[in-house]
C-alpha cells in the first residue's frame, strides 16, 4: 500500500514537467527541437524518481534539484555533472542557433554545455565513461516502462 502511494506521490510531482511537454508538443509537434528542454526536464523528473542511482550518476549531486516553475533558466542547468551536460549540450548549445539559445537560456547554461562538450570530446575515455552512465540511465527508465 505504502509503494502504491509513493509511487503515485511520484507521478504527480513530474506532472508538471509532463504537462509542460505535452502542451509544448501540442504547439510545435513531436519532431524538431522546438521542444527539447520540455522534454530533458521531464527524463530528468522522471529518472530522479524512478532511478535515483543512475541519475545521481547521471546528473550529479548539484543537479538533482527539481523546479517546474522557473521563468529563467534553472541554477541546475549549468551545474550538472559533466556527463549530462555533454549528451545534453545538442539542446542548449548550436552552432547558428548558439546566440538564441543564449537568449533562451543564458549564457551561463550555454558556455557550461559548450565546455563539458569540449572535455568529453578530447577524452576518449571519459566519452567511453559518459556513454556508458547514459546508457545505464536510458536502460533503467526503458526498464520502468517510462521511454
Amino acid at each position: 500500500e505504502r509503494l502504491i502511494l509513493q509511487q503515485a506521490n511520484d507521478m504527480v510531482d513530474c506532472r508538471a514537467f509532463s504537462e509542460k511537454r505535452f502542451r509544448c508538443h501540442a504547439v510545435y509537434g513531436k519532431m524538431g527541437e522546438d521542444c527539447l528542454n520540455e522534454e530533458l526536464s521531464e527524463k530528468r523528473c522522471l529518472s530522479l524518481h524512478h532511478c535515483p542511482k543512475q541519475a545521481k550518476e547521471y546528473y550529479g549531486d548539484a543537479g538533482m534539484s527539481l523546479r517546474s516553475d522557473d521563468g529563467q533558466a534553472p541554477l541546475y542547468m549549468s551545474q550538472k555533472a559533466i556527463c549530462a551536460s555533454w549528451a545534453e549540450a545538442f539542446a542548449y548549445t548550436g552552432g547558428d542557433n548558439n546566440n538564441d539559445r543564449e537568449l533562451e537560456y543564458g549564457s551561463v547554461v550555454t558556455e557550461h554545455h559548450q565546455k563539458a562538450r569540449e572535455i568529453v570530446n578530447k577524452d576518449k575515455g571519459l566519452k567511453r565513461e559518459c556513454r556508458d552512465i547514459a546508457f545505464n540511465l536510458a536502460q533503467c527508465l526503458r526498464h520502468k516502462k517510462l521511454f
